[in-house]
């Protein structure tokens, strides 16, 4: 089976599965107003992501694996504890990598 987009916004998720690497042919991942705290390393194995949604969540640090997924071009993380400026000053160098790879990153 071959999942395109997955909205799973306002379900009160904490964690998300290592299988969700499994879902290769995925482009859009909805996980809007959670509570999830971090991502499984395997959130790197969606080669075909394009947009990513992390808005409203429990995310303490900012996501740094993301960086690996090329595929990425809008990722919105606003709205999660660590968008203060001092977390987002000490991971400048990330977020410039995402932002020359094409990526639309959205902190506030």
């Amino acid at each position: 089976m071959r999942v395109f987009k997955n909205n799973l916004f306002y379900n009160q998720l904490e964690t998300l599965p290592e299988s969700i690497g499994d879902l290769k042919s995925l482009k859009t991942l909805d996980l809007r107003h959670n509570q999830i705290t971090a991502l499984p390393e395997s959130i790197c194995e969606l080669k075909s992501l394009k947009i990513l949604a992390l808005r409203g969540n429990q995310l303490k640090e900012f996501p740094k694996m993301l960086v690996n997924i090329e595929s990425l071009k809008q990722l919105d993380l606003f709205d999660n504890p660590f968008t203060k400026r001092r977390i987002i000053n000490q991971n400048l160098e990330i977020i410039e990598k995402l932002r020359d790879n094409g990526t639309r990153v959205k902190l506030k």
